[in-house]
């Protein structure tokens, strides 16, 4: 265990936590997709595309009905569509794994963001993202967007009787996404996975590895953020800081130190950068969705529960976990 921060240190690193060493290699795969059609399966597709080619003969031209009927009879053919939505969609999430978007929050300053609380507040929450429309609108056609893919390869799948036999797959896909969307959305990622009772166990067990396996930022933002933190370069603090982070979550990562003028080997625990925006941003979308399902009278005499307070609940827990300087005091003293 690593001994106890000195007075100094405990007063300009408010973010080096004390905890015990260890290491994890992260190492991101790709979403694959397989298809083998069963035989018996493309009889049954081969027949509803004949029957419907039967059926539009007459309102179609003579050659529209002939691709119908070609199309019906084409075994190989008709495999290569069905397959083509999946590749489309495994292509799509491979090209964006690897790469970082741009920063949505760029015309925000580091003082905007000081005006979100460090509880949870849901009415300043609420009132800072009103004065920023452009970004949540942005954020969701971005959720738009990335779910209606998703929804329309497994739509695709169930059409096709293929959705148990794909399952594994989406559930890689479905993991991906909660990944590249943000920390708010692996944190209910990580929620779900305690949930066998509502979920299949291929995506709980997808969904259990978001609670170990998240990929890490760049070290040169971390290195800014201590340095921003410290307010000072930071060999004057640390005499060796490791690069490469032992451990990579959703809200932050952690990085090995030495303090120097002593062998006291430290945990360095660093935010992502710009978490309380993305995190304040997505709440506030959520918390949106759910008021407004709310308001509808028949889902409301459905509902067992507020969605609205339960958004709280959760929106409170993460708040709390973004607050290093409480959990610091939490495990030191």
């Amino acid at each position: 265990m690593v001994s106890q921060p000195s007075a100094r240190i405990d007063k300009v690193a408010q973010n080096a936590l004390p905890c015990s060493l260890s290491s994890l290699c992260f190492h991101k795969q790709k979403a694959k997709y397989a298809h083998a059609v069963p035989p018996a399966k493309t009889s049954r597709r081969r027949a509803r595309l004949t029957s419907l080619a039967a059926a539009t003969s007459e309102q179609y031209p003579p050659d529209w009905a002939n691709v119908r009927r070609r199309l019906a009879e084409d075994e190989d053919l008709s495999g290569a569509f069905a397959d083509m939505p999946q590749r489309a969609l495994s292509l799509r999430y491979s090209n964006n794994s690897n790469t970082e978007s741009a920063d949505p929050f760029s015309a925000l300053s580091d003082a905007e963001e000081l005006a979100i609380p460090a509880e949870y507040n849901a009415n300043a929450i609420s009132f800072f993202w009103r004065k920023h429309p452009d970004i949540v609108a942005t954020r969701l056609v971005e959720l738009t967007q990335t779910a209606g893919s998703l929804l329309a390869s497994i739509g695709w799948d169930i059409f096709n009787d293929t959705f148990e036999e794909n399952l594994p797959a989406h559930a890689k896909v479905v993991r991906e996404t909660l990944t590249r969307l943000g920390p708010a959305y692996i944190k209910l990622g990580q929620a779900l996975s305690a949930r066998p009772d509502l979920l299949p166990e291929a995506l709980i067990s997808e969904l259990r590895s978001l609670c170990h396996d998240v990929p890490p930022f760049p070290a040169s933002q971390a290195v800014d953020r201590i340095e921003a933190d410290l307010g000072r370069p930071l060999h004057e603090v640390y005499g060796k800081f490791e690069p490469v982070p032992m451990a990579a979550a959703s809200l932050g990562q952690v990085h090995r130190a030495e303090l120097r003028g002593s062998c006291d080997t430290v945990a360095i625990k660093v935010q992502r950068p710009r978490l309380k925006l993305a995190i304040s941003r997505d709440v506030f979308i959520l918390r949106r969705v759910c008021m407004a399902i709310k308001d509808v009278e028949e889902v409301r005499q459905r509902l067992c529960v507020d969605p609205v307070d339960l958004v709280d609940d959760w929106a409170a827990g993460l708040f709390s976990e973004m607050d290093y300087v409480k959990v610091r005091r939490r495990l030191v003293f």
